[in-house]
């Protein structure tokens, strides 16, 4: 039980944060005169999912306090399947390699906010 309420409380940070995240950085590109070129905007939507992974991936084995690695990957993997969803349904045009490698950090993300989360020295309460 705890780990499921870890996970959902996880998916919910992540998804909140994330869009906060995106948000902003939405409202500092539009001030812009010029829009970045693509890479950069890949680059800069990949650094904030991967930070709100992490913070999902922290928040899950907080709750939870033990598989910190499952339950932040599966965090990540979680977002990473839905941002690959709505690629597929805005661009429909299959990933490549590049697309694999930002979704797998995405991932790896997740497990490292749960592992950190998992080896604190202290107890957080909930």
């Amino acid at each position: 039980m705890r780990k499921a309420k870890g996970f959902i409380l996880g998916l919910l940070v992540t998804g909140a944060s994330a869009a906060a995240f995106l948000a902003v950085g939405a409202l500092l590109l539009s001030n812009l005169d010029a829009l970045p070129q693509r890479a950069l905007l890949r680059g800069i939507v990949t650094l904030a999912l991967c930070v709100s992974s992490f913070l999902g991936g922290v928040t899950g084995a907080l709750v939870s306090g033990e598989k910190g690695a499952l339950l932040g990957g599966a965090c990540g993997l979680t977002a990473s399947l839905l941002l690959a969803l709505v690629s597929l349904v805005v661009w429909s045009q299959p990933f490549g390699a590049g697309g694999f490698a930002r979704l797998a950090a995405i991932v790896l993300g997740g497990c490292i906010g749960g592992i950190v989360a998992v080896n604190k020295k202290t107890k957080v309460k909930f």
